[in-house]
C-alpha cells in the first residue's frame, strides 16, 4: 500500500512517530523532569498555575515549529524527487 493511501486511510501518524529512540534522549527526559520537579516543588498554587499556562504555551509553540519542520521537510523530499526524475 502506497503512503497517500495509509495517510488518507489514518494509517500512518507522523506526528506520534517524531519521538528519538535514544539514550541521549531518554536521558534529557529524566533531566527536564526532575529539574521541572525541584523547580515546582515551593511554588505556591498561583505560581504552579502560571507555570502550567507557560509549559502550555510552550508546548503550543514546539508544535507549531514541529508542524512546520514536517511541511518543509515535505516539501524537500518532493522536490528532490523531482530534481532525481529528470
Amino acid at each position: 500500500m502506497g503512503i497517500l493511501k495509509q495517510l488518507y486511510n489514518g494509517e500512518l501518524y507522523p506526528a506520534e512517530n517524531n519521538v528519538p529512540d535514544t539514550e541521549e534522549y531518554r536521558k534529557a527526559i529524566r533531566e527536564a523532569d526532575g529539574i521541572e520537579k525541584k523547580f515546582t516543588a515551593d511554588l505556591t498554587g498561583e505560581q504552579h498555575e502560571l507555570f502550567e499556562q507557560y509549559m502550555s504555551a510552550t508546548a503550543k509553540v514546539d508544535k507549531l515549529i514541529q508542524e512546520e519542520v514536517f511541511r518543509q521537510g515535505f516539501v524537500m523530499g518532493v522536490t528532490l524527487r523531482k530534481e532525481v526524475d529528470l
